[in-house]
């Protein structure tokens, strides 16, 4: 592949945001590693220590903060970019009104069938196949730091990638999906895969989204709440069916129920009680 001539020699900043840890942050660093060049920085480990923050986000904002480049990718240990991932995204940051660029999710059909479940849950969606400008995938995407600035976007606030998305485009910035820029969703999250964790994740949206309603527009969340599951789960399989064999996709439809409900539940009960300690599952 070839870099546009403007951004032939810019540096990309590569973040590797700790979710597993262990063998899975090493692998995510190899595999990133051998696509960097001489006028890349070493990737660097952003890990869950107070230092760095507790959270996702927060862990995302320490590592924009301390990036010593203008383009930067924060990748969580999970995942795995494709082989030509380095130059399009550095390629797509020549057209000065891109703010971020992201590539399609790949599920590896190798993980077992609770892990594939919660691939398809949170990224089954970012296939590639339709448009998204509303949001981007969490586990890989990359910025222009400057893009922040132009976006107000204080990124040592944490970043979420639907409120960076939405921040983005309302200062008239673009966020481009390529599709040479694939990635693969590869590693067993163990956590993430709790139902506990999903029941906490589904309150701290359903908590924050109750926030900047009325209480009419809290009410109407709250009765719609209970098809949440239903909703999650048919989305999911839809998702699976389109990219795997029925003997796949069947062998995780208990787990995304499962999920799904617990998702439900917590979105219930941050519509009625708020976030309270949500925001710390999300680590």
């Amino acid at each position: 592949m070839t870099v546009a001539p403007e951004y032939q020699n810019a540096p990309l900043g590569v973040a590797i945001i700790t979710l597993v840890g262990g063998d899975a942050t090493a692998r995510c660093a190899a595999v990133t590693g051998q696509q960097l060049n001489e006028i890349d920085p070493v990737p660097v480990m952003i890990a869950s220590n107070l230092q760095d923050g507790r959270t996702v986000p927060l862990r995302r904002g320490r590592a924009i903060t301390i990036a010593q480049t203008q383009l930067v990718a924060l990748i969580e240990d999970t995942t795995l970019i494709g082989a030509d991932w380095r130059d399009a995204v550095v390629a797509a940051f020549a057209d000065p009104t891109v703010g971020a660029v992201w590539g399609p999710v790949r599920i590896d059909p190798n993980l077992p069938p609770r892990f594939r479940a919660l691939g398809r849950l949170e990224y089954g969606r970012f296939d590639g196949r339709a448009p998204l400008p509303d949001t981007m995938p969490g586990n890989c995407f990359a910025l222009r730091r400057d893009a922040l600035v132009k976006a107000d976007f204080a990124a040592d606030g944490g970043i979420v990638e639907h409120m960076l998305a939405k921040a983005l485009y309302a200062s008239d910035l673009s966020i481009r999906c390529l599709e040479a820029a694939l990635v693969t969703y590869a590693v067993a999250d163990r956590y993430g895969a709790k139902l506990s964790t999903r029941f906490g994740h589904g309150r701290l949206y359903g908590g924050t989204r109750a926030g900047d309603l009325t209480f009419a527009g809290r009410l109407v969340q709250v009765l719609k709440s209970p098809l949440v599951p239903a909703v999650l789960t048919a989305r999911a399989v839809s998702w699976a069916a389109s990219t795997a064999p029925v003997r796949v996709w069947l062998a995780e439809l208990p787990w995304i129920g499962l999920m799904a409900l617990a998702w439900g539940a917590g979105e219930l009960t941050g519509a009625l009680f708020g976030v309270g300690q949500s925001e710390g599952s999300w680590r």
